[in-house]
């Protein structure tokens, strides 16, 4: 997760300062590497930061809603940089009651139950980090999808 600085509370919105990770998105590293596709050393090691920040939010009650690599942040200068989970504007608390969230999310990355509009909880993180791990090793996505 990006290290955080300051959060506050206003008007009902909550604010988080984080710091500043100048290597782009991991969008970019495709970019950047001029690769295809990762290894499987390369997603692995990707793969294992995402899973551990994606833990850590968990415990706190929250479900982040939009994993994908637009919003895994990169450090800058390193061969295979340390990796940042971002983006939490979809992000939720969620309750024990695991009623349905609103839909949100990148509808390549949404899991079966989110866009039936079923109860989800944090299994819908879990589901777009496979789908993750499968464009990091492949740079496609598993299911061609309508975005309406």
């Amino acid at each position: 997760m990006l290290g955080i600085v300051e959060k506050f509370l206003e008007r009902n919105h909550v604010f988080i300062v984080t710091k500043f990770i100048n290597g782009g998105d991991l969008s970019n590293i495709f970019q950047k590497l001029q690769i295809r596709q990762f290894k499987e050393k390369q997603a692995q090691y990707v793969i294992r930061q995402v899973a551990s920040a994606l833990q850590h939010i968990h415990r706190q009650g929250i479900v982040h809603r939009d994993v994908k690599l637009m919003n895994i942040f990169t450090s800058k200068g390193t061969h295979m940089p340390s990796v940042k989970l971002g983006d939490f504007g979809l992000a939720t608390m969620i309750d024990d009651r695991c009623e349905p969230l609103r839909k949100a999310g990148t509808i390549y990355f949404m899991a079966p139950e989110v866009i039936l509009g079923q109860p989800s909880d944090y299994k819908q993180d879990v589901w777009s980090l496979g789908i993750l791990l499968y464009g990091l090793l492949t740079s496609e996505v598993p299911y061609a999808a309508e975005t309406h």
